[in-house]
């Protein structure tokens, strides 16, 4: 963890036996007086002070603002995943600082996916916010999970730009390659983009004809079918680098 995150309008205090606190002190190693960057969630990024109390919490004093980096404007649908996979989903999101993330049930994908605790619980949130701290940003992406990819398709309408880019990753019926298709298409920096991402199985002949009425372009990411995170990595990678 790059930097310390609180939630939003929070003190900026850590209780004695906080896994972030423990952090600090075994592996950072911070003396009193010592320098960390903190702040709350979706707010100013600081280097702050650190103070103890004797009763073991800790104080962090914002000193001075520092650059955070800024969001991606990138809306990304992807398809429920096993719950190890869906961790690394919402890490990865939100190291990249992706701005609007929706999961939804995939029409190849497993439905029992979408009964895991990680959503119930709120865990979720836990992984979004490790990411964003791995990435030393206080932006946290929005994440909603929807009961179709239909209605993914609407909220990400919804929440993006009108003026959007959309493409889909498919190996087998791509009209172009990622790459190439950032030519074509001539996107520029800070462009928001949709990107909807299937199951490891794909999508159905269903699923392509809906994201092509709804104006999607089918690209590739090449030859080999990837795991799904491991296409969300190459997808954002791409995107990064505009």
């Amino acid at each position: 963890m790059n930097c310390i995150l609180f939630p939003e309008n929070a003190q900026l205090k850590l209780e004695k036996g906080d896994q972030k606190l423990e952090h600090i002190l075994k592996v950072l190693r911070t003396k009193e007086g010592g320098e960390i960057f903190a702040g709350n969630i979706n707010g100013e990024l600081n280097v702050c002070t650190i103070s103890y109390a004797p009763d073991g919490s800790a104080t962090l004093t914002p000193k001075r603002a520092i650059n955070n980096p800024k969001r991606l404007p990138t809306g990304i649908a992807v398809s429920f995943a096993r719950p190890q996979i869906a961790q690394r989903l919402l890490f990865e999101a939100a190291c990249f600082g992706v701005e609007n993330l929706i999961f939804y049930p995939a029409s190849k994908g497993e439905a029992d996916y979408a009964k895991s605790s990680l959503y119930k619980s709120g865990e979720y949130a836990k992984w979004l916010e490790r990411g964003a701290e791995q990435a030393c940003s206080t932006y946290i992406p929005h994440f909603e999970y929807v009961s179709s990819l239909e209605e993914a398709i609407d909220k990400l309408e919804d929440l993006g730009d009108p003026n959007t880019i959309n493409f889909a990753p498919d190996i087998y019926e791509a009209e172009y390659s990622f790459a190439d298709a950032f030519s074509t298409y001539n996107p520029v920096k800070d462009e928001y983009t949709n990107i909807i991402l299937g199951s490891e199985r794909g999508f159905t002949n269903a699923d392509r004809n809906l994201m092509r009425n709804r104006g999607y372009t089918l690209v590739s990411l090449g030859d080999r079918v990837l795991r799904t995170d491991t296409a969300l990595i190459a997808v954002l990678s791409l995107l990064t680098n505009i």
